[in-house]
């Protein structure tokens, strides 16, 4: 479905009668504008993961030629870091239980201990 004729929709039950019906379909119809949102946003920010992560190989590739300082590439890899973090952010913003939350924060502090 289109996110603009959800919100056409939308707008035209929130301009209707206040029945059972509209408000049920209405109800949907926000839920449904929420998860295309939420793709969206999930989406975006794990498309920005790959370029930063290319860069930080490049920048690899030359560090070990001895073409690049260490200090630039600990900058592409901060980038990539930074990205990382806030996918995973989207991700824990966007779960539906205290269930999904701890077994990111599971992931997270495992990876601190360093696998």
């Amino acid at each position: 479905m289109d996110k603009k004729l959800i919100n056409e929709y939308i707008n035209e039950l929130e301009n209707c009668d206040t029945t059972y019906n509209n408000i049920r379909d209405l109800a949907a119809l926000y839920i449904v504008r929420n998860e295309m949102s939420t793709n969206d946003t999930v989406e975006k920010e794990l498309s920005d993961i790959l370029p930063a992560y290319k860069l930080y190989i490049d920048n690899k590739r030359r560090y070990q030629l001895g073409q690049l300082d260490k200090d630039s590439l600990l900058n592409k890899l901060n980038l990539l870091c930074i990205e990382i973090f806030e996918f995973i952010t989207t991700i824990y913003r966007n779960t539906d239980s205290e269930e999904e939350r701890q077994q990111i924060q599971k992931c997270l502090q495992k990876l601190s201990r360093g696998l």
